[in-house]
């Protein structure tokens, strides 16, 4: 992990150092940005290891990157991200062993573009549902439960 600071000098924290850490020091070190190198080439929309069509996320915001990590997306631990949208510290992701690859850029907006990503964790299944369609409609919330519960989730 590579933090700058204001003048522009580098501090690394070399391999398993932790991200959450890094995000602290990049917070009150005045940091322009952390870029954090790991074994991946960035955050994916499921993961590569399981899913062959997973694809690069390029960009994301703040929200959207602490949920993934929250969830389960395991190159992030879940506090990094708090200490940066705090100060705007921008963070990429970026492979250790690809460092010219672009990764993943997690800053405070995110192109246009829905994002849809799939993470595992195992036994556990997380499901959000949102619609307008639900709105003021009673009994919605039984019929999804039920439904649920006939499937043994």
């Amino acid at each position: 992990m590579d933090i700058n600071n204001k003048d522009k000098n580098t501090l690394t924290l070399g391999r398993n150092g932790s991200n959450y850490s890094a995000s602290i020091i990049a917070k009150y070190s005045g940091a322009e940005a952390l870029i954090n190198y790991t074994h991946v080439d960035g955050i994916f929309t499921a993961n590569p290891d399981h899913v062959e069509e997973a694809k690069l996320i390029e960009n994301l915001d703040y929200r959207q990157a602490n949920e993934l990590a929250k969830y389960g997306a395991s190159v992030l631990h879940p506090k990094t991200i708090q200490p940066l949208e705090t100060a705007g510290i921008p963070l990429q992701i970026k492979n250790s062993f690809f460092p010219d690859h672009p990764g993943t850029w997690i800053t405070k907006h995110q192109k246009k573009e829905k994002l849809k990503s799939v993470v595992v964790k195992n036994n556990i299944a997380l499901i959000t549902i949102k619609s307008n369609q639900f709105k003021g409609k009673i009994g919605i919330d039984a019929i999804i439960f039920d439904t649920l519960a006939k499937e043994n989730i």
